[in-house]
């Protein structure tokens, strides 16, 4: 928890303190008109298992901040800089991180569930086996971020950048890729079911991606997305015409067009499937 203590001069104290022990690990001198941690200087400080609980960390200088094991629940680190810092096991549950600068930072095994990643800048971060069910990483820059084996249940990834992520072992249950980048992304052994995979680019090894006239149409060993209908590929081939009519004002005349070709496209990439 943090507690402020007025002193002298008009100035006040901000002390931080340690989750388990409650010793004083972090004190901050400001005006005592503006008590909270927004916008502190805060780089490279020792906070390990800081208690943070709901602190106001808006725009905050956090980088290379050791926050191992921290408790970040509720945080506002919206636009807060933790370039290269170290929050491995910290609990972000609910954090807001819109925006925030995580580049080359440590999130090995954190808690980010439900947490606002929105746009957050997540190059090269390190998420390994990260809890980020329902989290919110719209828009976020996950290039070349490790996501080996990161829990990304119902996570909202609209047009998130995943280009070279390794999401090797990743739980991406019923997320919301659409328009994401997968381009050169590891997806070896990911679990897609019920994914949104609706303009995903995907990256022709366990996801693959065309355009055919109107309709994106994604792919996988599993399941066909045209436009964004999702099902197997034999439910595909099982609808009757009547069924593909009720999908879409034009959905009928390109089902009888093009099907035989996408079809042919999924075999040649995976098989004849039985």
């Amino acid at each position: 928890m943090t507690r402020t203590i007025t002193t002298e001069k008009g100035m006040a104290t901000i002390e931080i303190k340690n989750k388990r022990t409650r010793d004083i690990i972090f004190s901050y001198t400001k005006d005592e008109n503006n008590v909270d941690l927004h916008e502190a200087n805060l780089h490279e400080a020792d906070l390990h298992e800081a208690d943070l609980h709901e602190a106001d960390l808006h725009g905050a200088n956090l980088h290379g901040a050791n926050l191992h094991g921290a408790n970040l629940c509720k945080a506002n680190l919206h636009g807060a800089n933790l370039h290269e810092a170290n929050l491995y096991r910290a609990n972000l549950y609910k954090a807001n991180l819109y925006r925030a600068n995580l580049y080359r930072a440590n999130l090995c095994k954190a808690d980010l569930h439900e947490a606002n990643l929105h746009e957050a800048n997540l190059y090269r971060a390190n998420l390994r086996e990260a809890n980020l069910c329902k989290a919110d990483l719209c828009k976020a820059d996950l290039h070349e971020a490790n996501l080996h084996e990161a829990n990304l249940y119902r996570a909202n990834l609209y047009k998130a950048d995943l280009h070279e992520a390794d999401l090797h072992g990743a739980d991406l249950h019923e997320a919301d890729l659409h328009g994401a980048d997968l381009y050169k992304a590891n997806l070896h052994e990911a679990n897609l079911h019920e994914a949104n995979l609706y303009g995903t680019i995907g990256n022709m090894r366990e996801v693959c991606s065309l355009q055919i006239e109107d309709f994106p149409i994604t792919f996988t060993k599993d399941v066909l997305q045209i436009g964004c209908k999702n099902y197997t590929h034999e439910q595909w081939r099982a609808f009757t015409d009547a069924e593909i009519d009720s999908m879409h004002s034009q959905a009928l005349s390109f089902w009888k067009k093009w099907k035989d070709h996408i079809f042919k496209t999924v075999e040649l990439k995976y098989g004849e499937r039985k």
